[in-house]
């Protein structure tokens, strides 16, 4: 994953310098990837990548080799856009048992007539 995010950081593959950094004795995965399950989960509610206008994540802890992570999200806001409606939805992804590592909001087009 380092290598298609052309992400150099040592903490993403190289044990031994997260263990050198204090920061465990598990690789960390790189934030893009976690955003990209918030973003699945989003464009999946909404019926296409299409109707994703905009995200915007900020990243507040990390996600580790073999954590588990749940994404979600909750409709905060609704307003007409000619026929159809821009929804604001706050999203993020928790590390299971732990931490929230991302938190952020998203706004997707929601076609008029569509359920």
């Amino acid at each position: 994953m380092a290598l298609l995010l052309r992400d150099p950081n040592p903490i993403h593959y190289d044990i031994d310098e997260v263990r050198r950094l204090g920061m465990g004795d598990r690789a960390i995965n790189q934030g893009g990837a976690t955003m990209a399950y918030v973003m699945d989960a989003v464009v999946s509610w909404a019926g296409s990548r299409a109707h994703l206008r905009s995200i915007d994540c900020s990243f507040r802890g990390s996600v580790m080799a073999g954590d588990d992570v749940e994404v979600g999200g909750i409709v905060t806001d609704v307003r007409a856009d000619g026929p159809d409606f821009l929804v604001t939805v706050d999203v993020w992804a928790d590390v299971v048992g732990g931490r929230r590592a991302i938190a952020g909001t998203s706004t997707v087009v929601w076609h008029g007539g569509a359920s």
